[in-house]
């Protein structure tokens, strides 16, 4: 099983979080915690997975 995609998504996606959280400073502190919970699910699904 070639995993080089799913690693390469990894690495986008956990990029893409990053900025996202850099820009979540101008969200209220409830929306801020339900992204950080959403990406954490999201990050360990893909951590799963591989």
């Amino acid at each position: 099983m070639n995993l080089q995609p799913m690693t390469t998504f990894a690495k986008t996606f956990l990029h893409e979080a990053l900025s996202l959280f850099i820009k979540t400073e101008l969200l209220s502190t409830n929306q801020r915690e339900s992204l950080i919970n959403k990406t954490t699910k999201i990050c360990q699904l893909i951590i799963y997975t591989t």
